[in-house]
């Protein structure tokens, strides 16, 4: 299998006298997931692997709605590339990761009204720059990752949830490695502060995969009981978003999950 390196979602700070935190923040609105409407859940924003967990997720809503789910998963298939042109591009920053949700937003002015909601799973890379205080780069960040979740519910989305990117050479890379992704976990967590209708926080992957090697299959690429483990997690805080509770079954399938690392 070719190995390539992942592209790097890195901070852009922006010029500007007002920042997204500025911004009215309106109260939540009741939208809930599993209420029977017409959903698509869309994978975007991790430039290696965009669509992980994706596949199991999608099991899991099937089995949950008895074979006859209204919501579908689908997903970017490659942030190396342009969605429009397929030419491989620069790494992206956190304001020009809109782009990849552009051709998803094309292709619903040309569906026919009532059409499917729109809820985005976004996977974001944040680092802390060695050059900055660290309470500026952290409002910086969520500044930038608040606007580009209020410029995807503006051209149409429900819901974003925000999902820190993990890579399993960074976790696998020890006391250093967590600790160069744990900084950036202050970004979203500033976010969630926030309260920002229609964004919301996606399961805290590096907290929860960073203690169980069985979850990578090596320093690139997540093993098959990692990436249903991130499938199950998803599952589990789209549920708790309706405030449903999670199913018996998918309870114990993340407790054998886990159990695997003592085989």
């Amino acid at each position: 299998m070719n190995r390539f390196l992942p592209l790097l979602v890195v901070l852009m700070f922006s010029a500007s006298n007002s920042s997204a935190e500025d911004m009215d923040q309106s109260p939540r609105d009741e939208l809930r997931l599993f209420d029977g409407q017409p959903t698509r859940l869309y994978f975007t924003g991790n430039p290696h692997h965009p669509t992980f967990g994706r596949e199991k997720l999608a099991k899991l809503l099937d089995r949950y709605f008895d074979g006859k789910s209204p919501i579908v998963v689908d997903g970017l298939a490659d942030a190396r590339k342009d969605p429009v042109t397929q030419k491989p591009i620069r790494p992206a920053k956190i304001p020009e990761l809109i782009r990849f949700l552009e051709p998803v937003f094309e292709a619903r002015t040309k569906l026919p009204e009532p059409r499917e909601r729109l809820v985005v799973l976004s996977y974001v890379i944040v680092e802390a720059p060695r050059s900055k205080p660290a309470a500026d780069w952290v409002k910086t960040a969520a500044d930038e990752l608040q606007q580009y979740g209020q410029d995807a519910l503006q051209r149409g989305a429900s819901r974003m949830f925000f999902a820190e990117m993990v890579q399993p050479n960074h976790i696998q890379a020890g006391q250093a490695g967590n600790k160069f992704r744990r900084a950036g976990l202050q970004v979203f967590d500033e976010l969630t502060r926030r309260k920002i209708a229609g964004l919301e926080r996606g399961p805290l992957l590096q907290t929860q995969l960073e203690q169980h090697p069985h979850f990578f299959r090596d320093d690139r690429h997540f093993s098959d009981a990692g990436r249903d483990y991130i499938g199950c997690l998803w599952f589990e805080t789209l549920l708790k978003h309706d405030g449903r509770a999670v199913p018996d079954w998918c309870q114990e399938e993340l407790k054998t999950l886990l159990n695997l690392t003592a085989r």
